[in-house]
């Protein structure tokens, strides 16, 4: 029996995850869970990419000790976040989270050198003022002459495991910096962010090998394993495994991620306008969809009340409410809030609303507002592509909330899917058996997804 190993790590947690197949079904064990969580250090934002490294070390440990050894590892992440690393390999500074406000006061400086209509027809990636392209202007000089090689989180962590550097596909559509003709860095892209080095590595599509895990790091776990360039964005592992072809397709977690698949991309003035991006799928298939606010907010609000009620509590609240407000939750003033209660709270009475009572109308209006920037998405996907969908696929920690997939059949008239709650990892885990010839083909891994559902 061949076990493959799915590390899927997320904004707020990251998981090991075992798969298998037994008596003719895809079985999955959790053999490890560790907590992530953004640092707050003199007014800007980081991940701990040392703590993350060794939480993935530890749930290799735990893959020996539980006696799940792996023969093949796929780590996949969130998007945007890099890595910049010296002429030593070493950081050459923390690594900012996406949530950092640096970006903020440089977007007008970038367009003065090349406007956002010619960035979109050369990459087809929608604006996000955390975009890896942005980041990487706003680095100081110090860091742009000290930086010789760029990681996405999952390539670093890929290379900590085999000393072997290289930028992956999907993750690396998230940059900006992708020119969709050639497939390649765009140069006057790379021009304009100013790095005194070439600092990208090669770029690898899923379903190849990266490396073996170093004799170090084999010593220290107890195992040898493959490790293998999987979909490692997270929403591109997720599409991997959804069950109904031809529909609309929610990835619902920390974020949302709405859209279709497409074989080419689409860069017209409407998908500009309506700030759709094309980001790099399996397969050379392009992931048409809008990033929006997902399960960030409720989770900003259990942090609020120092996670007085599970996700489950507040999902049950929201039915027990009969508060009907809803706000944008594309509105900036939700991206990095202080205390999210509070600003839920100042949006409606700066609207002239009467702001919630009380956690029940906090959630209720929550989920009802995802839904509804959920049917706005949906429009115009339908508008754009000048098709229409019967079906949403739903995906990921979302698929579970009841309430939250009632109120988007209701402002849809769509039938919801319900795919596997662990979209992301089996998508991750479908690229290593590919790679390892335990399955022929997605539509045959898609069979047994329906019976996890």
């Amino acid at each position: 029996m061949k076990y493959y190993l799915a590390i899927d790590i997320g904004a707020s947690s990251g998981r090991h995850l075992i798969s298998y197949f037994k008596d003719g079904k895809i079985c999955q064990k959790e053999v490890y869970r560790f907590k992530n969580e953004i640092i707050e250090k003199n007014d800007s934002y980081y991940w701990d990419i040392n703590k993350l490294f060794f939480n993935v070390l530890e749930g290799l440990k735990q893959c020996k000790t539980q006696n799940y050894i792996p023969c093949c590892i796929g780590i996949d992440t969130w998007a945007v976040d890099y890595v910049l690393l010296d002429k030593n390999e070493e950081l050459v500074r923390d690594v900012f989270s996406y949530r950092d406000k640096r970006t903020e006061n440089i977007i007008e400086e970038v367009h003065r050198k090349i406007s956002f209509e010619k960035l979109y027809k050369k990459t087809g990636i929608q604006f996000q003022n955390f975009n890896s392209f942005y980041q990487l202007f706003s680095e100081s000089e110090y860091v742009k002459e000290k930086s010789c090689h760029f990681l996405m989180i999952p390539d670093y962590l890929n290379y900590k495991l085999t000393n072997v550097m290289k930028n992956e596909y999907t993750n690396f559509t998230s940059t900006q910096l992708l020119n969709l003709e050639s497939g390649k860095v765009d140069e006057e892209l790379k021009n304009i962010i100013g790095f005194k080095e070439d600092i990208f590595k090669e770029i690898i599509m899923p379903k190849q090998l990266i490396g073996t895990i170093t004799e170090e790091i084999k010593d220290y776990v107890g195992f040898d394993a493959e490790v293998i360039s999987v979909a490692s964005h997270d929403t591109a592992s997720a599409f991997i495994s959804r069950i109904k072809e031809d529909s609309i397709i929610l990835s619902s977690g920390t974020w949302s991620l709405i859209g279709i698949t497409s074989d080419v991309p689409i860069i017209s003035e409407e998908a500009l306008n309506a700030n759709f991006t094309n980001e790099g799928g399996f397969n050379k298939e392009y992931r048409f969809l809008k990033n929006v606010s997902g399960l960030w907010l409720i989770q900003e609000v259990s942090r609020n009340l120092d996670y007085k009620y599970s996700y489950g509590e507040l999902a049950k609240f929201a039915y027990e409410s009969n508060y009907n407000e809803i706000f944008d939750v594309t509105n900036e003033m939700f991206l990095k809030p202080k205390n999210m209660i509070d600003t839920i709270n100042t949006y409606f009475v700066n609207k002239g609303k009467n702001p919630p009572k009380n956690i029940k109308d906090i959630s209720r209006t929550v989920f009802r507002s995802l839904a509804n920037s959920y049917k706005t998405a949906i429009e115009e996907i339908e508008k754009i592509s000048n098709k229409k969908y019967k079906y949403i696929n739903i995906m990921g920690g979302g698929s579970q909330n009841q309430f939250l997939n009632y109120e988007i059949e209701k402002v849809t008239n769509k039938k919801v899917i319900l795919n596997p709650i662990e979209a992301t990892s089996l998508g991750n885990i479908a690229v290593q058996m590919l790679y390892s010839n335990e399955i022929n083909n997605l539509k045959e891994y898609r069979k047994y997804l329906k019976e996890i559902v």
